[in-house]
């Protein structure tokens, strides 16, 4: 049986050859050797996110973000000295961003609002039937909660950017990947009768850089200072509201998309979005597009070892 993450789907739909070389090519797909530092950024600052909220002290979450970024950049091969500032300089960026939502919100972290955390990082696994087969959806929410007062569940999801568009609500609205999040928690631990509702935490990632001279502590105390005397600037939060027919109309969609997807598949017509390969920086696979799979560009990347590597459960 096919199964597909969030992840998986987004590749889709930003550009189909970007998802074959992820997820079809030599079986599981590949992946950059040394990866992105927006990539481990976005990956760690989940993971952050989701310790805050089962009380963890911010010295965990902090080594843990050093640990991620440390391991990433351990795997490059003949890493340039700007490469190298560059993942420190996120892993300091991500750092403060995450003490300063810790400050923003602390009252809901420590459970003195009406949200209750149920559970952090919480896996699900679903099925979706269409009439050419059935389908494993399968993922991992960051925070589930629920309303103490109402009937009312709640996601989060949590998205560092560099810019917020004004339209930031808009793009969550339509975002494949809040569509899977949703159907995923209505599917698979949603009580009868109860809304569901999507928290999205927006967290803009700081523009303030190293200066001539100044070390990395220095670097992060003067980034966290910028986050607690600027929250609004760096923090936004918006509710989006779900029926039961928006999950609906999210899963014929999905299943519109996977239509297509097989279709691709079968066919073995991976077209290229030209579009996507500068839409958020330098796609990793713009030399595999352009140059082929030949040795001198397949050095930099290695073969997965499942088809979704980021979700564990699926391996295997």
């Amino acid at each position: 049986m096919d199964s597909y993450t969030q992840s998986s789907l987004v590749a889709h739909a930003e550009c189909p050859q970007k998802y074959h070389w992820s997820y079809e090519y030599n079986g599981n797909g590949i992946t950059p050797i040394l990866p992105a530092h927006y990539l481990v950024s976005g990956d760690v600052g989940h993971r952050g996110v989701a310790m805050l909220y089962r009380s963890l002290s911010m010295n965990a979450v902090s080594n843990m973000v050093a640990k991620v970024f440390g391991e990433a950049l351990a795997k490059g091969r003949h890493v340039s000295p700007d490469t190298i500032q560059q993942f420190r300089t996120q892993q300091e960026v991500i750092r403060a961003a995450l003490y300063g939502y810790q400050r923003r919100y602390i009252k809901e972290i420590k459970g003195r609002t009406v949200v209750k955390i149920i559970g952090n990082e919480v896996p699900y696994k679903w099925q979706l039937e269409t009439k050419r087969g059935t389908y494993e959806m399968t993922g991992v929410i960051d925070v589930h909660a629920e309303n103490r007062r109402k009937r009312r569940a709640y996601i989060f999801e949590t998205k560092f950017l560099s810019q917020i568009s004004r339209t930031f609500q808009e793009d969550v609205e339509f975002s494949p990947q809040t569509d899977h999040y949703l159907i995923g928690a209505f599917e698979s631990f949603m009580r009868s009768g109860w809304e569901l509702r999507v928290i999205v935490n927006y967290i803009r990632k700081s523009g303030l850089r190293l200066k001539r001279g100044e070390g990395y502590r220095q670097f992060l105390e003067r980034i966290r200072e910028d986050y607690l005397q600027r929250p609004e600037h760096y923090f936004h939060r918006r509710i989006v509201r779900k029926t039961p027919g928006s999950i609906l109309e999210a899963k014929r969609r999905m299943i519109a998309q996977i239509s297509m997807l097989q279709y691709q598949k079968r066919t073995n017509y991976w077209y290229k979005n030209g579009r996507a390969c500068n839409a958020k920086g330098r796609c990793w696979f713009f030399d595999l597009c352009n140059y082929g799979d030949r040795p001198g560009v397949m050095a930099n990347f290695r073969n997965k070892t499942s088809r979704h590597e980021e979700i564990p459960e699926t391996e295997g």
